[in-house]
């Protein structure tokens, strides 16, 4: 992959045949289920974890077990896919046409997930008490503070740390009876609601781009 990133083809890099080259090389690698059995269940509770963060703010948080697996499912058929993608330009010489199709593709799964995660319910669900939530709340607090010290926060992992910090901190700030009444504050934007909620995902999208171009720079040799 460093070699098609710097304009060199498969044909130059592994010779006049680099598909059976490939191959043969792809065939002296043991498979071993148990491994892809757990690195594929590991995922599924990530994403169920992922998808059950945001209930933090609300004063009872409810865990829709079986939409957050349906997510996780469909999030590893997606992983996947984009294996997939790679390993369909490994012997071609067409890096943007590549980076063109993951990022349609990794789009395609996000809305898909973001609307199953909204609009689907299913009767798995289960729901924990304000008391409880708090007291998960707290003893996610203590853990986001002192994860640092056990584990380097690196370009990967300290996204989820921030997107889990965010959502501890908002809960917690949702249930203190001094912030609460300036959070839960209803706002009424009129014929605007729209116009801002579109202007919400330009921004996302643009600073998830705009993470991806800067890690892309810090990571061009």
């Amino acid at each position: 992959m460093d070699a098609q990133a710097d304009g060199v083809d498969a044909a130059a890099y592994f010779g006049k045949n680099p598909e059976a080259t490939a191959d043969d090389l792809l065939k002296t690698i043991p498979l071993n289920l148990t491994d892809f059995f757990w690195f594929n269940l590991k995922m599924v509770f990530m994403m169920l974890f992922i998808f059950w963060i945001p209930q933090l703010v609300r004063p009872v948080m409810i865990l829709d077990i079986g939409n957050a697996l349906l997510c996780g499912i469909i999030a590893v058929i997606g992983s996947w896919g984009v294996l997939w993608v790679l390993a369909h330009h490994a012997f071609t010489k067409h890096p943007r046409l590549e980076t063109i199709e993951l990022i349609v593709y990794s789009v395609i799964i996000v809305i898909v997930l973001f609307f199953i995660s909204i609009f689907v319910k299913t009767g798995w669900r289960i729901a924990l008490s304000s008391q409880v939530s708090l007291a998960v709340i707290i003893l996610g607090l203590v853990i986001a503070v002192i994860f640092p010290f056990f584990q380097r926060l690196n370009e990967l992992n300290i996204f989820f740390y921030l997107y889990v910090s965010f959502y501890l901190v908002l809960g917690l700030l949702l249930r203190l009876p001094q912030t609460r009444p300036f959070l839960t504050a209803k706002v009424n934007f009129g014929p605007w609601k729209w116009v801002i909620l579109i202007g919400i995902i330009l921004v996302s999208i643009a600073i998830v781009g705009f993470v991806y171009w800067f890690y892309q720079r810090r990571h061009q040799d």
